[in-house]
């Protein structure tokens, strides 16, 4: 019979290993992350919160991106304005205290960036003014919303495409 020590030691050693092995690729993810930032400073950064995304019409597969610290991808654009296509995915708690997957049909909209700023563009359950009133105006400029009418997976029939101009 084994001894349950050894088992113990043997779990502790591989989930040791295994946090090793996470933070290193965090930290590699992180790395890329902060150097792709800094060689496209005088583009507009773009994080990305979803799947299936194009970019005036190219799929997003085509440019160079790197994954982000939420695993959003980042793509450098010229500024000017972008067509922006894709299917949005959150999270939102129910008041059963359960996470719901929230994921929309395939939004499409015109966005104008500005060289030199990080925007993101995600899907949040709540309109630009209801964050602001929350956060009591503590929040990034707000350069677009899309109402959404329907979103799969949610009971709550309201939801938001919204672009932050981060800095």
């Amino acid at each position: 019979m084994i001894d349950p020590k050894l088992i113990i030691a043997i779990v502790v050693g591989v989930w040791a290993l295994l946090f090793v092995i996470m933070m290193s690729i965090q930290k590699k993810r992180k790395s890329k992350a902060t150097d792709y930032r800094a060689s496209n400073a005088d583009k507009a950064l773009l994080h990305l919160y979803g799947k299936k995304f194009s970019i005036d019409g190219r799929d997003l597969a085509l440019f160079e991106t790197v994954s982000g610290e939420n695993l959003q991808k980042i793509v450098a654009l010229p500024e000017g304005s972008h067509r922006i296509a894709g299917v949005y995915q959150s999270t939102e708690v129910s008041a059963l205290g359960q996470n719901i997957n929230l994921e929309s049909e395939m939004v499409e909209f015109d966005a104008e960036l500005e060289k030199g700023h990080s925007y993101s563009v995600a899907m949040y359950a709540y309109s630009p003014e209801e964050r602001r009133e929350y956060y009591k105006g503590d929040v990034p400029r707000d350069v677009l919303s899309v109402p959404l009418t329907l979103v799969k997976g949610s009971e709550n029939v309201k939801a938001y495409i919204i672009v932050y101009q981060e800095s």
